[in-house]
């Protein structure tokens, strides 16, 4: 449902209106139907989930690029320009070569 600005919100109706919609939902026995019910209770577990990833995703890139652009101070490789000075490390006192990783 949808509320205008300065409309005052009818919780009576709305919870109403919520049971028939479940009750309508409810009563459509076919696969279908029951797929529609499941995600209908499952949209608030679904939508957390969806917004718990993109956060991650955020603070992964925001990770990543505050210590390659804080690396970026001492000078950066070429070939691998995110590698931080960590992980250069590692690699040349290995013998390996950045085409390895």
């Amino acid at each position: 449902m949808w509320y205008d600005q300065f409309t005052s919100t009818d919780w009576v109706h709305d919870s109403i209106a919520d049971a028939y919609r479940v009750k309508a939902l409810r009563s459509r026995k076919d696969f279908w139907g029951r797929v529609i019910v499941l995600f209908d209770g499952a949209q608030g577990w679904l939508l957390s989930a969806l917004v718990g990833f993109v956060v991650a995703v955020l603070a992964y890139v925001v990770n990543v690029s505050e210590a390659t652009v804080f690396d970026f101070k001492d000078g950066y490789c070429v070939r691998g320009w995110l590698i931080n000075e960590k992980v250069r490390h590692f690699v040349l006192t290995r013998g390996m070569w950045l085409a390895d990783l």
